[in-house]
């Protein structure tokens, strides 16, 4: 089973959306996938409630019990969790780390997002657990100027840019937003969309660095479920 954990100091930067997005791409692609939602905000929560289809999502607000919830879904068959963690809980993000095999950091261009990743990129690092900051909701005007003045900051301060590792940026795209409001992903409302290949390119290289092949073990299961 892998662990990939969406952690950012900075609230409204994409966690939870990004969270849904990939666990179900992931699902879609044949993983047996679950999301924990380790946010009292419940976004997922009532985003899961809105689309009573897998992958399912489990509540856990609770640092100590982090640890239980992961083994019992490891034991249970999951071969992917992914943790949407609230911004400032320093405490289930360290815990989150620790039990993580990839940790993403998404980050909008704006200084005031950027501002809030050292603190984030100083506990991963204290953690030792591989993490990337991942561009996300960026506006396309002026989008190539902001990634350059983006990428150096955070060299500047030894913090690993997805972006310079080959990530896609996700773009600023309508269709996230009222994807979720409907319990949904931008991929499955909006299949051909700009947003669906962002999501699928992320997708893949997520699965590259977990060391995951692009389609899982359910994959044809799925298929012939659907025939």
């Amino acid at each position: 089973m892998r662990v990939l954990s969406f952690v950012a100091q900075k609230g409204g930067v994409g966690k939870s959306t990004l969270s849904a997005a990939l666990a179900v791409e992931a699902h879609n692609r044949g993983y047996s996938v679950a999301i924990v939602d380790a946010d009292p905000q419940a976004t997922l929560r009532f985003w899961y409630a809105r689309r009573q289809a897998d992958p399912p999502v489990i509540p856990e607000t609770t640092p100590n019990f982090l640890e239980q919830t992961l083994s019992k879904l490891k034991a249970n068959g999951a071969d992917l969790v992914v943790v949407d963690v609230a911004g400032h809980a320093e405490a289930m993000a360290q815990v989150a780390a620790r039990h993580s095999d990839l940790v993403i950091v998404p980050t909008r261009a704006s200084i005031t997002d950027l501002d809030a990743i050292p603190t984030t990129a100083d506990m991963l690092k204290r953690a030792e657990v591989p993490f990337y900051v991942i561009l996300n909701d960026v506006q396309t005007a002026g989008f190539s100027g902001e990634t350059d003045q983006v990428v150096e900051a955070l060299a500047h301060r030894d913090i690993p840019a997805g972006v310079v590792d080959g990530a896609p940026t996700i773009m600023t795209r309508k269709v996230h937003k009222v994807a979720m409001i409907s319990g949904q992903t931008a991929s499955e409302i909006e299949p051909a969309s700009k947003a669906s290949a962002e999501i699928a390119a992320l997708y893949r290289w997520v699965c590259d660095r977990l060391d995951m092949a692009h389609d899982g073990p359910h994959l044809t299961e799925q298929a012939d479920d659907g025939e």
